[in-house]
């Protein structure tokens, strides 16, 4: 991948350089040395940032399943102007600053892309930090709420880039069964260049341990306020007190809505290999007596939820939900004292 950051050596070839704009950086192999300077320009304000170091990308895929997307990270120096505490310009020479990155692209293993083409959680990403933060910003701008503001809750965003949420990749066929356009829709593709929070301190638990309690209770109050927030947004937009820019209740509605669309079978086939893994592993430990009772879960009260999931279900209560709230994605900032901050951030 290194050939893709630094593409400066071409600039006297004598060959017709086209213009490159930030829509135009979509993908890894578009992460070139004047897109990353252009992409830390247009994030600083400061058009005259210049790359001093541009660091090799490195594989993060142990940090993660890889189901969603797949991660890797790079380190960059850059000569900055300095600020202000107000963000005015600074007197002094310019001073070199790190940014430390996480890039995450979609998966490239045939099922999951497959699936993906249904489910299309990359898109929910970027529409999460393109759109669904900045309405969040317009109630927290308009009302006072409990805990840190939600955008302080997740990791600065650098640039963000889905072929489907550009309009590049549509579904002509979307009146047909899915089995008939699946094989032929766009594949998922685009780019998220996010900063590392490891670098500020925080990380992530054990996924093989059970949080302590200190740890769950802070994680369960910031679901909390997430959650309020969105009931927030709700009342005050059904109030139109969002003022100009917010979305209207079925803009926001559609943004959350796409698990919704994927077929009922691909959730049983999760749902019986889910099942088998779980009996086996009851077998392992020589926790037989347990599998009626397993048996009865998988059969019942999972195909009864996962019906209501699906069905047309109204509720006088909506507010977005985390599609995927576990340990693993959640950091934690600990004090020299090992004990766990005021605060964790969602990787979302």
């Amino acid at each position: 991948m290194a050939e893709c950051l630094d593409m400066e050596g071409q600039a006297g070839s004598g060959q017709y350089q086209p213009l490159v704009g930030l829509q135009d950086i979509k993908g890894l192999s578009d992460l070139s040395h004047e897109a990353i300077r252009d992409v830390l320009r247009a994030k600083t304000g400061d058009q005259e940032l210049v790359l001093e170091v541009v660091g090799q990308l490195e594989d993060m895929s142990g940090t993660n399943d890889a189901f969603n997307s797949s991660i890797c990270s790079m380190e960059v120096t850059a000569r900055v102007k300095a600020r202000n505490t107000d963000g005015t310009e600074a007197e002094g020479e310019a001073k070199k600053v790190p940014f430390y990155f996480v890039i995450k692209s979609p998966p490239k293993f045939s099922f999951i892309k497959m699936m993906h083409k249904i489910t299309k959680p990359f898109l929910n990403e970027v529409t999460w930090y393109l759109d669904l933060l900045g309405q969040m910003a317009l109630v927290e701008s308009s009302v006072s709420l409990p805990g840190s503001p939600l955008h302080t809750q997740c990791p600065v965003v650098y640039h963000a880039h889905s072929n489907y949420y550009s309009g590049e990749a549509t579904n002509t066929c979307s009146g047909c069964p899915w089995f008939c356009w699946l094989p032929f829709r766009s594949a998922e593709s685009g780019i998220l260049v996010m900063e590392n929070v490891k670098k500020r301190g925080y990380v992530m638990f054990d996924k093989m341990r059970i949080l302590p309690l200190d740890h769950f209770l802070l994680t369960m109050t910031n679901i909390a306020h997430f959650h309020g927030r969105w009931l927030a947004y709700r009342w005050l937009g059904e109030k139109s007190s969002l003022g100009e820019g917010a979305w209207t209740q079925q803009q926001f509605k559609t943004a959350l809505n796409t698990q919704k669309r994927v077929p009922k079978f691909v959730y049983n086939q999760l749902m019986n290999g889910t099942h088998k893994t779980v009996k086996r592993i009851l077998q392992l430990e020589g926790r037989e007596e347990l599998v009626d009772k397993v048996d009865t879960f998988f059969k019942v009260s999972v195909r009864r939820q996962l019906n209501h999931f699906l069905g047309n279900v109204s509720s006088p209560v909506d507010t977005c939900c985390h599609g995927d709230f576990w340990s693993n994605n959640i950091m934690f900032n600990r004090s020299e004292e090992r004990r766990v901050g005021k605060e964790c951030r969602s990787r979302w």
